[in-house]
């Protein structure tokens, strides 16, 4: 009856193991640490699929993240996003990861204001309502944002 209850807790403990793993995973992928650190590995590979989604504007995937092409409502701009979080129950929502522009812009998404500069990064937010948007350069051309709406 011991021995039993021995497997019982030795698999309970690597269930939560495993579960603790992948909240840590999905945890780090929402940090511009995480978006830094795929930007500097990969730059390349990412430049070529941004540049691949700006000529055929569909949605891909790369390695689990959402890859699609935006158009700024209120400007001529546009970015490539890739979504590292995302998640939404209407009328809310909160995506976080990179975007490339290939002018070096700053892309406020659906926000049509100008984002003011905190010495870190650029802070956009509708006046009456809770639509945040916010993003640091990390290298030419790429960005890590947070958006909220």
């Amino acid at each position: 009856m011991t021995k039993k209850l021995t497997k019982t807790k030795k698999a309970f403990i690597l269930c939560f193991i495993v579960v603790a793993l992948i909240l840590a995973f999905f945890a780090a992928r929402s940090t511009k640490v995480y978006g830094q650190l795929i930007c500097n590995l990969f730059k390349q590979q990412l430049t070529a699929i941004a540049d691949d989604v700006i000529k055929s504007h569909n949605e891909t995937r790369w390695h689990g993240m959402r890859v699609r092409y935006e158009e700024s409502p209120v400007s001529s701009d546009y970015r490539v996003i890739f979504e590292t979080t995302g998640f939404g129950i209407v009328p809310s929502s909160d995506i976080k990861g990179l975007y490339y522009s290939p002018d070096d812009r700053i892309i406020t998404g659906y926000l049509p204001y100008s984002p003011s500069d905190n010495g870190l990064g650029y802070f956009a937010e509708e006046s009456n309502g809770d639509n945040r948007f916010y993003t640091e350069p990390l290298d030419e051309n790429w960005f890590w944002f947070t958006e909220h709406y």
